[in-house]
């Protein structure tokens, strides 16, 4: 009975484990994609960014 409770915690630890892992990526693929806009678009900041990519202004050429 213990070692099944064991290994249940082991699975747990590794779901929590992938979990945080795939959150980070997800955070990491935001910041790229964010810089990349910022970078089409010309500008410095995210917010001037984020509102040109929502008016649906073209990129720069």
């Amino acid at each position: 009975m213990l070692q099944v409770q064991i290994k249940n915690t082991k699975v747990d630890l590794q779901a929590e484990q992938a979990r945080l892992d795939k959150k980070k990526v997800e955070e990491q693929t935001i910041v790229i994609l964010g810089k990349a806009v910022m970078s089409a678009y010309g500008v410095k900041k995210p917010d001037e960014a984020l509102a040109l990519l929502q008016a649906r202004k073209p990129f720069r050429k």
